[in-house]
């Protein structure tokens, strides 16, 4: 923990030695020289703590974060960075429960509506529904895809689907465009 020092002032003034004490140069220049000492020390502890906050982290703050939990950047945005490493976060806790896969996915893909389809055999579906025109790109999907897949246990089918946003869809569904209009999902590999 780094304690900060808030009366740099006072101790350089306590810490004059008797016969300095009241010599107005004196004190004035060891004021001033503390004055400036207090600024330094505000901002490098200010910036050390608050950009090493992993809400706030940035660049290389964030990277330790990444390789405190095991997440890579692989060029990501500091943004896109900081959902994985969140995401990662949670995958090194799971224990394989679906509603854990659940929000990994909801976490990793972002800008979307997360479903779940629980399959009759051992298995299920999780489906992200796109909430904007931007599709997940390829890299993204294959690095969600091997992250869901590393803490996916044995025997378990797991199928990740994006559902882009204007899909193609029944009557029955009110967010698709219709039986004619409309674009197809895909899955997530």
């Amino acid at each position: 923990m780094i304690d900060q020092v808030s009366d740099f002032q006072e101790r350089t003034l306590g810490r004059l030695l008797s016969q300095f004490k009241g010599k107005v140069r004196i004190e004035a220049l060891l004021t001033a020289t503390a004055t400036v000492v207090q600024e330094l020390e505000d901002l490098f502890v200010g910036q050390l703590l608050n950009e090493s906050e992993f809400d706030v982290a940035a660049g290389v703050h964030l990277e330790a974060w990444g390789k405190l939990v095991g997440e890579q950047r692989g060029g990501l945005s500091d943004e896109d960075y900081r959902r994985f490493i969140s995401a990662r976060i949670l995958a090194n806790k799971c224990l394989g429960r679906t509603d854990e896969f659940i929000r990994i996915f909801d976490l990793v893909t972002g800008d979307s509506d997360v479903r779940e389809n629980k399959l009759l055999w051992l298995g299920f579906e999780l489906y992200t529904y796109r909430q904007s025109g931007d599709d997940l790109s390829t890299d993204l999907k294959s690095r969600i895809f091997r992250m869901l897949e590393s803490i996916r246990p044995d025997g378990v089918n797991m199928t990740l689907i994006e559902v882009p946003f204007g899909y193609f869809g029944f009557e029955e569904d009110p967010d698709a465009l219709g039986y004619d209009v409309g674009l197809f999902a895909w899955e997530i590999s």
